[in-house]
């Protein structure tokens, strides 16, 4: 009993079904790690800022800001148009009108959606400046004169493109 090799079938190697699955399960790594990496690229957090530790401790002054806008009795009414934001800023307590706002308005989550518009008097609390064009969603507004001797901070929906920020009640 002798085995002849000279009848044994040589088969491309292409044609066999293992080596296909010896190199398809590392060139689909492969491939599927590459996406990986541009999905996260593409995609990739904001960074923390490097005075993290300062922003952390001016809390307290944030704070006081807010204080102060619910002691004049503030409150901003905003509406963002095609060509202009306009604001009307009253107060239940007479106060000097300051010359400018800013008004900061802060995506919730992607920081590249934030806009700041600076609003310049128009005379009776009457402000106006360049037009902040935002995507209609929720947002953080932020308004605070040039001195930041006040601020007010609320979440709000520019769905209508309008919104009134008031002085937070102490609880």
């Amino acid at each position: 009993m002798s085995h002849d090799s000279s009848h044994q079938t040589n088969t491309p190697w292409y044609k066999i079904p293992l080596v296909w699955l010896m190199i398809g399960i590392p060139a689909s790594s492969v491939v599927l790690g590459l996406s990986l990496v541009v999905i996260a690229v593409m995609n990739a957090d904001d960074v923390v800022a490097d005075d993290w530790y300062k922003q952390g401790r001016s809390i307290n002054r944030d704070l006081d800001s807010e204080a102060m806008a619910q002691r004049f009795g503030l409150a901003v009414n905003f509406e963002l148009k095609d060509d202009a934001t306009e604001a009307q800023l009253t107060a239940k307590t007479p106060i000097a009108w300051p010359e400018h706002l800013q008004l900061a308005l802060r995506h919730p989550t992607f920081a590249k959606e934030d806009k700041v518009v600076m609003l310049s008097h128009q005379g009776d609390g009457l402000y106006a400046g360049k037009a902040a064009h935002y995507g209609g969603y929720d947002t953080i507004a932020t308004i605070t004169p040039d001195d930041n001797y006040w601020r007010l901070q609320h979440r709000v929906s520019l769905s209508a493109g309008k919104a009134t920020v008031k002085a937070q009640e102490t609880r």
